[in-house]
């Protein structure tokens, strides 16, 4: 059975959380527009996902918000 992991890889703020089993993605504090990590209003995070196939196989998703 192929089974699959999530994680935040890149969250600069540290206000996104990722459930490892479902990949949601959740606010874990608020969002500020006014934060120096948000660039031409837009907050940008990466994450990855993970497979237990052999050779495992990995995957990243870059999201920016607005």
């Amino acid at each position: 059975m192929l089974l699959h992991w999530y994680a935040v890889l890149r969250d600069p703020a540290g206000w996104l959380s990722v459930n490892p089993v479902r990949g949601t993605v959740n606010t874990s504090a608020s969002l500020d527009r006014e934060s120096p990590y948000v660039h031409d209003n837009k907050y940008t995070a990466v994450f990855i996902a993970t497979d237990n196939g052999n050779p495992p196989a990995t995957g990243t998703a870059h999201w920016s918000f607005t």
